[in-house]
């Protein structure tokens, strides 16, 4: 189908932690700047819908709708380019929804840093509206660039389902050590289980990393933090030219 030859599977490990680290940074500083709306968790938006649903609060209400609305546009267009990518036997497609990304993420600064009022975006601005569709659809795009890494499904702009897998892997790998009564440092490195488990966490701990970091350095830089996640993204999608990473998302 390609002549490129695809990322390993170690490879796509890493862009799945240096990734999922981006959606942890993306999702904090947004949640910061634009007074506590989820740009990448969906879940928290969802509660929110409900709540100010019942409390008809309009002007509450907006932000995560348009939110849940904009992330899910763009994992439909991530979808879509992944699609025509696979049909047209395009290898390096995740470059197209990684470059969407970066130049979302670009522009949420300039157009946001003029409108801050004490670290975060006046709650009833229409450009806190603006702002939150931009960062949630390039979190859209990020989530479905890679989420086949082997026999596992990541999402690395949120870590719910991360949490669940790991233990679920881990349960199974503590009954066989149980079973068999056994445990060495080969075993371990050797162990399927053992190691989705171990890389599992690291997902988890690479969002919290970013979270943190995204934290702090909201706090110096404010939305130019952003920039930050738009270096990273820089190389991979240079490396994503050379050895394609999304290949196992094209034959879904």
């Amino acid at each position: 189908m390609q002549r490129k030859k695809p990322l390993t599977r170690q490879g796509k490990h890493w862009i799945a932690i240096i990734l999922t680290w981006v959606g942890g940074f993306v999702d904090v500083v947004a949640y910061i700047a634009l007074a506590q709306i989820f740009t990448a968790n969906m879940t928290g938006n969802s509660v929110h819908i409900g709540q100010f649903a019942v409390d008809v609060n309009r002007h509450e209400f907006i932000a995560p709708a348009i939110a849940v609305l904009a992330y899910v546009s763009g994992l439909i267009i991530a979808r879509i380019l992944i699609e025509i990518g696979a049909r047209h036997h395009v290898a390096s497609v995740a470059t197209w929804t990684l470059l969407i990304e970066f130049l979302l993420l670009l522009i949420a600064v300039p157009v946001g840093t003029p409108f801050l009022r004490d670290g975060h975006v006046p709650s009833h601005s229409e450009i806190r509206y603006l702002l939150t569709a931009v960062l949630a659809f390039a979190m859209g795009t990020q989530t479905v660039t890679l989420t086949k890494v082997g026999p596992l499904t990541v999402y690395t702009t949120f870590v719910t389902g991360t949490l669940t897998k790991f233990a679920q892997r881990f349960s199974v790998w503590i009954f066989r050590v149980y079973d068999e009564r056994e445990v060495s440092a080969r075993g371990l490195v050797r162990d399927k289980d053992f190691r989705d488990s171990a890389f599992l966490a690291f997902i988890w701990i690479s969002y919290v990393g970013g979270a943190a970091a995204g934290a702090i350095l909201k706090k110096r830089l404010e939305l130019s933090a952003l920039l930050i996640p738009c270096f990273l993204l820089l190389p991979i999608m240079l490396l994503d030219q050379v050895r394609p990473m999304s290949l196992e998302e094209e034959r879904e």
